[in-house]
């Protein structure tokens, strides 16, 4: 088995990078726990949902079994904890309803779409539409009313700075996964162009996330 993961290792060097480098926000936010507020615990999990099913993948990759079910997961996982996250930040009332009436829509939607032997690109693309539209409704509630002294020093700036990035990225992948994951219709090499730019940008999420995580403990006495 270690010469298998080794020539993986060697094959994909970055599947095995991004799936390491989840674990950073993680070591952060234990450094600075007792900082974060309530949404940022929420990133945490997010991050340990990464850094499991990235795990699991590879193992299954390993023994050569189907791992394409968790990249389904992910997106119900992700729209639920980034709702729990991001709904409390929200001050009008009418916001937050229209947060979680969007994220159940989408999350049933999900649900209906989800498939075990392949890729779902219904999910994929839902769950970047739906981060996006979140991250961009967080900016403008920010800038809106201006409670933040020095956004360069929010937690939530950072966080959600590298989740549009990642969302935005990975956009026309999430499009075009049914046609990118089939090994019938995509060769060794062009799949792993895709997927490398998919784990070049997880590495950008993680740290910015990072970043946003240790900068919490500077939350409270920025904002006005």
């Amino acid at each position: 088995m270690l010469d298998r993961i080794l020539l993986l290792f060697d094959k994909y060097p970055l599947d095995f990078i991004s799936q390491l480098s989840s674990i950073l926000p993680i070591v952060v936010g234990l450094f600075t726990f007792k900082h974060l507020n309530k949404n940022i615990k929420i990133i945490l999990l997010l991050f340990c949902m990464y850094f499991i099913g990235d795990t699991y993948m590879i193992w299954l990759g390993i023994f050569q079994k189907n791992n394409l079910f968790i990249l389904n997961i992910y997106p119900i996982g992700i729209i639920i904890l980034l709702t729990a996250a991001y709904v409390p930040i929200f001050i009008s009332l009418s916001a937050k309803r229209l947060v979680v009436s969007v994220a159940i829509v989408f999350l049933l939607t999900c649900i209906a779409n989800f498939k075990i032997f392949e890729i779902s690109s219904v999910d994929l693309f839902l769950c970047r539409i739906y981060t996006i539209a979140l991250m961009l409704l967080y900016f403008n509630n920010t800038l809106s009313d201006m409670r933040v002294k020095n956004i360069l020093i929010h937690s939530q700036f950072w966080i959600s700075s590298g989740l549009i990035i990642y969302a935005t990225g990975t956009f026309f992948i999430s499009i075009f996964s049914e046609f990118i994951f089939n090994p019938n219709l995509v060769d060794d090499t062009t799949f792993n162009a895709y997927w490398n730019l998919n784990n070049v940008l997880f590495l950008i999420l993680v740290a910015f996330s990072s970043i946003g995580i240790w900068l919490s403990k500077y939350d409270q006495e920025n904002l006005l």
